[in-house]
């Protein structure tokens, strides 16, 4: 059940959902051959997000959270039975923003920054923990060719580094599929727009 509520004089916009989502046919164990999977279990999704996102002057900013409550109904391991999924954490949440530097002198050119919170997930395979929450930091910078040259415009240049701390945490599928998740990550993009 979605809902939106955009604040009158401001230029925000709130969204929030409430979900429950079964999926048919997903994969579990073969009980012949444990190393293969077939399209029999059941997952069960349940839970709420929300989003705020607003522009307060030459910042945009948008915040996030999402509580997500993954499991199997349906398994033909009978301990994976209403286990949470793995690599689904229960909670995530974001905040991220954009200046627009155009107010300082430099049309065009915005920088940015954000966090990122991944909670702990399940490990299968009759683990008794689970793996450790990460925080994240990234950082954007992106320039619109078209502030400056009309005849340019729809063409935009975007640098991202994800992760600029370089931190190092791990996400499993069960416990002997443990492996290090993205390291910093520095990438950019030349895109067009029409």
């Amino acid at each position: 059940m979605p809902l939106r509520w955009e604040i009158p004089g401001a230029d925000t916009l709130v969204s929030a959902a409430v979900y429950q989502i079964n999926q048919q046919n997903a994969l579990v164990a073969d009980p012949v051959n444990p190393t293969f999977s077939i399209q029999t279990g059941q997952v069960r999704s349940q839970g709420f997000e929300t989003e705020v996102r607003t522009n307060f002057g030459p910042l945009q900013a948008v915040a996030s959270y999402s509580y997500t409550d993954a499991r199997q109904v349906r398994t033909t391991v009978a301990a994976n039975l209403n286990q949470l999924l793995d690599l689904v954490p229960y909670h995530q949440a974001a905040v991220f923003g954009t200046y627009d530097m155009a107010a300082v002198g430099l049309p065009g050119l915005r920088f940015g920054g954000g966090v990122r919170y991944i909670g702990s997930s399940n490990i299968s395979g009759g683990v008794t923990f689970d793996t450790r929450p990460a925080t994240l930091f990234d950082l954007v910078a992106i320039y619109d060719f078209g502030v400056a040259d009309q005849t340019l415009r729809g063409w935009r240049a975007q640098f991202n580094v994800r992760n600029v701390l370089d931190h190092a945490y791990v996400t499993c599928v069960t416990a002997n599929g443990c492996r290090y998740s993205e390291p910093r990550n520095v990438f950019g993009t030349l895109s067009y727009r029409w």
